[in-house]
């Protein structure tokens, strides 16, 4: 596999607080809101977060793309949908307990803030889709990246650890290979889900991402919701994506 690690160009922000900071805080205030207590020792980010991480996550909130309201969620311009509405992403969790961070979530903003803030995109063409409806699925994908006129150009994927991008282009192949099947009769459930929105929406990339590393897949359709993809080390530029 050819994934590699993230790095971030922004230069840190004088006087701003760090991700860490801005994460223990929104805690508290969440603690505060659903009438719990926080552990003594505030709360615990596993795996920690990533230069890359610290570095856009703490940027998103400092430029206002990211608001954490006291019940923790993450809203703001970030979160616009393409209809003009506002989703939001949990940051943090207590049912079941225990009191936790949502820790997905800090990768998905982090890596949607990175397209704008490194890579130059337009807000207004990067799309973070609402949290699967069901808890016990994972989403299909998690970032849609359009051209002006809204076509799909890449579709982005979060995981929690760099192994999990083994994993899902070893599943993608082996369904892209087979074509059209359900999820009932899937061997690879954890990622049939992105398998299905690929196999439907056909976009020419997607992009994976984890808390330090991505990869992403050049695809190539076939008939019968068949395809294959070459792998490269990360997402190509702005300038050559929206030449498709």
């Amino acid at each position: 596999m050819v994934s590699r690690r993230l790095q971030s160009t922004l230069l840190p922000m004088a006087e701003a607080q760090s991700a860490d900071k801005i994460l223990q805080d929104a805690f508290q205030a969440f603690c505060a809101s659903v009438q719990q207590s926080a552990s003594p020792g505030g709360l615990r980010i596993s795996p920690p977060l990533s230069e890359y991480e610290q570095r856009n996550f703490a940027a998103a909130v400092q430029e206002g793309l990211v608001e954490i309201d006291e019940s923790g969620n993450a809203r703001g311009p970030l979160m616009n949908s393409d209809q003009g509405s506002q989703v939001s992403r949990a940051l943090f969790s207590y049912q079941p307990p225990p009191l936790r961070l949502c820790r997905e979530t800090v990768s998905l903003l982090s890596a949607a803030a990175g397209l704008i803030l490194e890579s130059g995109w337009p807000a207004n063409q990067i799309e973070i889709k609402p949290s699967p409806e069901n808890a016990d699925l994972t989403n299909n994908v998690d970032i849609l990246i359009k051209s002006t006129d809204g076509q799909l150009l890449a579709a982005g994927v979060v995981k929690r650890r760099s192994h999990e991008l083994e994993k899902l282009a070893r599943d993608l192949r082996q369904c892209g290979n087979r074509g059209r099947h359900s999820f009932d009769n899937c061997g690879f459930p954890q990622n049939h889900s992105t398998y299905e929105f690929c196999a439907t929406h056909r976009p020419p990339y997607v992009w994976a991402v984890t808390p330090d590393s991505e990869i992403c897949f050049r695809m190539e359709y076939g008939d019968n919701a068949a395809f294959d993809f070459q792998e490269f080390n990360s997402l190509p530029p702005r300038s050559l994506l929206e030449l498709i």
